[in-house]
């Protein structure tokens, strides 16, 4: 059938200007006045995103708080004449006057009117609160409360502390009890032991029969005839990958090594809490010894414990789905050796730990002369840009509206994704587009130089420090997430004494330059952020957090303060002063975000509240991905920063009350008429689902900026 006419209709508001460019003359329209998209020929969808004064406040401020001798700048998106900073006992302790006040115009990527207001002479430590002239009458023309304080008790404490306690949340092969499982007096227990049942472990070798439990296999190198150990799910579903839990264990052995002062033992009240280390080290175990659980004796890792197609639903401990341990990756053994390298240096400084460190440093070397034999990128399951050739199907793509958004009503044949056993689910290896394991390859030779002090690995560091993949300024480095994690093998370099200068020189000279590349662009944001409109896409918190450590590695390699302030603004930007007005880490600030896409925390929330009819907080310190204008780009047309939140007019048929904002059921999406009903072409997790790889993210980045 011929598809019907696109017709997009859109209001003042939402109508695309440049940066910087006209005055704006009135705030954002009501939510009943958003503009309906009309998209195919199935569905209708009435957009109804974050708006300031209407749904989310139009005083953007960072949630958690400023420490008390940094910059500080809030965001307007209402004539801030008149307005005053207020304590919490009324009293007017700051007005705001002409010379405190930049007019900005209309930010591009939010269509908001945009003031920046300087407020840095505000130093007494305390709570506030911003009134402007139609406050009284309306709360959501104020802020939201924030703190000026110290770093430890805002960021650390509120911010990094709460980002760590979401892997315990996220631990497997346990249960989760009292008093561990509760944070600000919200229990949120397992049971049972998750993921130890007898089909856990089968070699996706042999797929589709159960012919080799991994325990048994002969090519298991550490704890042969024992199950699985830790492992943290990867997200909000319950699969697990070394190509995203490595880096993710890595950050947090990069946070520890920034500030190792700052982190105590007892920080995030866990089970391991007492024995004299750090809780983020031991923390770290959990993903480090599941990580070897997957290392064969010729040093290759496999790539990861996972179903062959999609999770259940419903708590972890009954979930008894049959989980198979992928074929061996080379991107993921160059990711597994990187992080065992530097964990064999740092764990070795605990005695507890000693001996584990021992056989940390053993699996990097052999997992470093396995890539040596095998310089070649091996694809996991050869599911990669070849055996899409072999089997011709979509790219995946969809058409194009003519608002820029992917037309949602067509929901294309992915068989070009499908790896030898016909799973589609994703590499979370080197990229859909087959780029290579270069990235993992290099920073896994920077960790065994720089830590082990292998001397052939600095000979390969200086062979790919050149290339493509680790030279490029804005995938390689701004943009690389859980891909391309040549920016900490570079950051690494740059700051080790015994690597040969040329190469030190280069790796700060690419990491100044990237950083360079990026800074203009917060002065032309109107929220100071870095991203150009094409940088909303999934994963964007995280992608946003690892450009705050960025820009505060370079201030640490140039001692120049303005990469310290950019990172600043990056960082409160995630923390609520963004156009969506919440912060964006479960648990932080306080206007967190009130539900996440998570297949056990999402239904524990819905039964405590079922119970007791009252709202149930999410589990905490879960940065999520945040605004995506790629793939959930019809939450907002034409706002690619606010691609995030939906107002639902009603009571949504999975029982969410009005104007929930937050989502993560599929129904409701269904319920916005956003896509055709009983499709999964998109869904929620585009925006609200979390990751390892974003709480660590988040913990980097907070510790960063100190």
């Amino acid at each position: 059938m011929k598809r019907a006419g696109l017709v997009i209709l859109f209001v003042a508001g939402l109508v695309a200007a440049a940066c910087g460019g006209s005055q704006p003359s009135q705030q954002n329209p009501p939510a009943s006045s958003v503009a309906v998209v009309k998209v195919g020929d199935t569905v209708q969808s009435e957009p109804r995103p974050a708006m300031p004064g209407v749904n989310v406040p139009a005083v953007k401020v960072d949630l958690v708080g400023y420490v008390t001798d940094w910059k500080k700048i809030v965001i307007f998106n209402v004539d801030p004449a008149g307005a005053q900073v207020v304590d919490q006992a009324g009293n007017v302790v700051l007005t705001v006057t002409d010379d405190l006040v930049r007019e900005y115009g209309l930010d591009e990527a939010s269509q908001d009117p945009v003031w920046q207001v300087d407020i840095t002479a505000l130093k007494t430590p305390g709570t506030y609160t911003i009134r402007t002239a139609g406050g009284a009458s309306n709360p959501l023309l104020n802020s939201d409360p924030f703190k000026i304080g110290d770093f430890r008790s805002l960021y650390y404490d509120d911010a990094v502390v709460v980002g760590l306690k979401s892997f315990y949340f996220q631990r497997t092969r346990t249960a989760l009890v009292e008093p561990y499982a509760v944070w600000r007096g919200a229990a949120y227990p397992r049971k049972g032991v998750s993921h130890a049942h007898n089909d856990v472990g089968w070699d996706y070798t042999f797929y589709p029969d159960k012919k080799l439990n991994w325990k048994d296999s002969p090519d298991k190198q550490w704890w042969p005839g024992e199950q699985l150990k830790k492992g943290w799910f990867d997200a909000g579903n319950y699969d697990m990958y070394i190509p995203s839990t490595a880096p993710s264990t890595q950050i947090l052995l990069y946070a520890y090594e920034w500030a190792p002062e700052m982190f105590k033992d007892g920080d995030q009240n866990i089970p391991e809490s007492g024995n004299g280390v750090p809780d983020i080290i031991d923390e770290s175990t959990w993903g480090l010894d599941w990580i070897m659980s997957l290392q064969q004796k010729n040093g290759a890792f496999r790539h990861s414990e996972a179903v062959h197609g999609w999770d259940g639903l419903g708590p972890a401990d009954q979930d008894m789905s049959v989980r198979w341990i992928r074929g061996v990756s080379s991107a993921a053994t160059a990711k597994a050796v990187a992080v065992l390298a530097q964990a064999a240096q740092i764990y070795k400084q605990f005695p507890p730990y000693a001996a584990i460190a021992a056989d940390y440093e053993k699996a990097a070397r052999l997992g470093w002369k396995w890539l040596q034999e095998n310089p070649n990128d091996h694809p996991v399951d050869e599911k990669d840009h070849r055996w899409a050739a072999a089997n011709p199907g979509t790219t995946g793509e969809r058409p194009t509206l003519p608002n820029g958004c992917p037309d949602t009503s067509v929901n294309p044949d992915k068989t070009a994704y499908k790896d030898k056993h016909g799973s589609e689910q994703p590499r979370w290896d080197d990229g859909p587009d087959g780029r290579g394991d270069v990235p993992g390859r290099f920073v896994a030779a920077v960790e065994m130089w720089t830590r082990l002090r292998d001397a052939s690995a600095l000979e390969v560091v200086k062979t790919l420090i050149n290339h493509e993949l680790v030279s490029s300024l804005e995938e390689g480095i701004f943009r690389g997430s859980w891909v391309n994690i040549s920016r900490y093998g570079l950051i690494s370099l740059a700051q080790d004494a015994e690597t040969p200068e040329d190469i030190r020189a280069i790796a700060k000279e690419r990491m100044v330059k990237a950083a360079d590349l990026a800074f203009p662009r917060i002065e032309k944001d109107g929220y100071r952020t870095c991203d150009e409109l094409y940088d909303y896409y999934w994963g964007h918190n995280a992608n946003l957090a690892e450009k705050v450590h960025i820009f505060a590695a370079v201030y640490k390699l140039t001692e120049d303060e303005k990469y310290l302030h950019a990172a600043r603004d990056l960082w409160h930007w995630l923390n609520g002063r963004n156009p969506n007005g919440y912060s964006m880490t479960t648990g932080v600030g306080t206007r967190p975000p009130t539900r996440f896409y998570h297949m056990e925390w999402g239904y524990h929330q819905n039964d405590m509240i079922n119970k007791t009819g009252e709202f149930f907080p999410p589990a905490p310190g879960y940065l999520l991905s945040g605004p995506n204008a790629i793939n959930n780009c019809f939450l907002a047309p034409g706002a690619p920063a606010k691609a995030l939140l939906w107002d639902n007019p009603e009571t949504t048929r999975t029982g969410t009350p009005p104007h929930a904002m937050w989502h993560w059921e599929q129904p409701s999406i269904w319920d916005g008429n956003f896509i055709p009903e009983d499709s999964y072409a998109e869904g929620w997790w585009g925006v609200t689902e979390c990751d390892v790889i974003y709480s660590a993210d988040y913990v980097l980045a907070g510790i960063s900026v100190l």
